[in-house]
C-alpha cells in the first residue's frame, strides 16, 4: 500500500473492488512459434495475449516499419483464415 491508500482504507477497498481477473479462454504459444528478433518482454506479452484470447496490436513510429507490420498482420489473417483440405472434407461428412 502506498500513502494514499493507507490514509483512506475506503479507497483500498474501492480499488480491490475493481479487480477483475480474466479467465484462460484463448491458446498456447510456443517459443518457436514467436519471431525471434522480438526482445523477450515482448513474447511475453504475445504469449500473455494468447493465452488470455485477446488480441494484440503495436505501435511503431517509422512508417516503414509500420508498413511491414501492416503486411504481417494481413499474412497471417490470410492463413488464419483460407480454408484447408480438412475443412473441405468437414463439409463432404456432413453432406447426407
Amino acid at each position: 500500500m502506498n500513502a494514499a491508500t493507507t490514509a483512506n482504507p475506503d479507497y483500498s477497498a474501492f480499488l480491490e473492488g475493481k479487480v477483475v481477473l480474466a479467465s484462460k479462454s484463448g491458446f498456447a504459444v510456443s517459443p518457436g512459434e514467436l519471431n525471434p528478433g522480438n526482445f523477450p518482454f515482448q513474447n511475453d506479452v504475445i504469449t500473455w495475449a494468447a493465452g488470455l484470447g485477446r488480441r494484440g496490436y503495436g505501435v511503431e513510429l517509422s512508417t516503414k516499419y509500420f508498413g511491414f507490420g501492416i503486411r504481417y498482420y494481413k499474412e497471417i489473417e490470410a492463413e488464419i483464415t483460407t480454408p484447408t483440405l480438412f475443412d473441405y472434407l468437414k463439409t463432404q461428412e456432413a453432406r447426407p
